[in-house]
């Protein structure tokens, strides 16, 4: 994450596994407020995921007019 911060990237964690879905999906919905608020001012976002959430945010995202989120290469 240092690195990235020295290159201008910002991140934004994705919950961790093993929070109760409640409290999973209460943070992706801030996630998704977040980016969402990024993409409207034209930051390019990537999406660096294990595929635990990439569904679920892509839900949050579809309901604030984000379409899908480039993933990040693996």
């Amino acid at each position: 994450l240092p690195e990235l911060q020295e290159q201008g990237y910002g991140t934004i964690q994705l919950p961790p596994a093993g929070l109760p879905d409640g409290v999973a999906s209460k943070w992706l919905d801030q996630v998704a407020e977040h980016v969402a608020e990024f993409v409207r001012n034209d930051y390019e976002v990537v999406l660096a995921d294990d595929g635990t959430s990439a569904v679920a945010l892509g839900g949050k995202l579809a309901e604030l007019g984000v379409g899908e989120l480039p993933a990040l290469p693996r």
